[in-house]
């Protein structure tokens, strides 16, 4: 297995913060860059990441009285078991010959170390993921739905007064894989396209240093870069054919499922520690699409981004064309945890 070098570039996500239009939701993140408005869906996040993003939740429900046979065995019976604990077990490799219960390590920490890439440490498992796992259910539960949820929520997440920094969660570089593919260009400073497998997160490998934000907004996110051209991501036919891709607009968000712990802001806020994720800067007010009311002005500039972008949605979809088919050869890819961090700007 050829896994690709693909490392968090957290400066972008903080760009497509800066880009981002009031239209935005809790199902969509929509950007503007260079008069194109791109959208980001759960769509487009099953068909970069082939994750599970069809089916509902609450319909996986298992008997909690019941002791869960990995919990007892390898945590010894504890209701609270943290990612780090799983990370633990698994390099200690605590399954000794027991080539099942190897399988079933793995699985986890595949899905926490890449799939929720972006949570903390100290982020405690929930009782279902163990369960999903050990009865093999696994392999039909929606993963892509909540990591999905996961990252639109932490991007639109409005910090506390006191906290200073926050991170994206869920599996943020799949954002990164996004802009790339949008970009419409094979080679850039930071990014290569290596391939044309249909699960489009395996396609692109991080080139170079770590980029800047300034750098970034003046050459890649400038308006007056006519380089590069912005498109929207579609899937191929074999894409259609091979992934289980929701439809647009359907995507229903999971809040108040009791199969998952609820996230509060404190979580979210991180202990200061520097890194090259950092925002070392706030995006800047002029940079943003949605900025402040300016004096005597008749019509905000949220009704006036609404009122120029009401058929946004109509012009993306009539301008949909379906591209050539794709390779169809599938392999793995590990990622490393991303994680960025801002400042307040209260």
């Amino acid at each position: 297995m050829k896994i690709r070098k693909c490392v968090g570039q957290g400066q972008i996500h903080r760009c497509c913060m800066s880009r981002e239009v009031e239209a935005s939701s809790k199902q969509a993140l929509l950007i503007k860059v260079n008069g194109v408005i791109l959208k980001f869906t759960i769509r487009t996040f099953a068909l970069i990441t082939g994750l599970n993003c069809v089916g509902v939740v609450e319909d996986f429900k298992f008997n909690t009285e019941e002791p869960n046979r990995l919990i007892v065995q390898y945590f010894g019976g504890d209701e609270t078991i943290r990612r780090s604990d799983l990370f633990d077990r698994f390099n200690d490799k605590v399954w000794v010959d027991n080539d099942d219960d190897a399988i079933k390590f793995a699985i986890l920490y595949f899905i926490h170390m890449f799939v929720y890439s972006g949570e903390k440490r100290s982020l405690r498992i929930p009782r279902i993921h163990f369960d999903l796992v050990e009865s093999g259910r696994y392999m039909h539960y929606p993963w892509g739905i909540k990591a999905f949820e996961w990252l639109l929520q932490s991007i639109n997440k409005v910090l506390t007064t006191d906290g200073q920094y926050y991170r994206i969660c869920g599996m943020p570089v799949v954002l990164q894989i996004w802009i790339y593919e949008c970009m419409g260009k094979r080679q850039t400073k930071f990014a290569r396209k290596i391939s044309d497998h249909i699960l489009r997160i395996l396609n692109w490998q991080t080139v170079g240093a770590q980029p800047r934000f300034k750098t970034l907004m003046k050459n890649t996110f400038n308006d007056g870069n006519r380089e590069i051209k912005w498109k929207n991501v579609v899937p191929s036919l074999m894409e259609i054919t091979v992934l289980q891709l929701p439809p647009e607009g359907l995507h229903k968000p999971t809040e108040g499922v009791q199969t998952e712990p609820h996230r509060g802001i404190d979580e979210q806020v991180l202990s200061g520690q520097n890194s090259d994720d950092d925002f070392v800067n706030p995006p800047p007010p002029s940079m943003k699409v949605t900025g402040k009311r300016k004096k005597g002005q008749s019509v905000s500039p949220a009704k006036r981004v609404r009122k120029n972008d009401s058929n946004m949605t109509d012009q993306m979809e009539q301008t949909e064309k379906i591209d050539p088919v794709a390779n169809q050869n599938v392999e793995k890819v590990g990622i490393r945890k991303v994680v960025r961090k801002k400042k307040n700007v209260f």
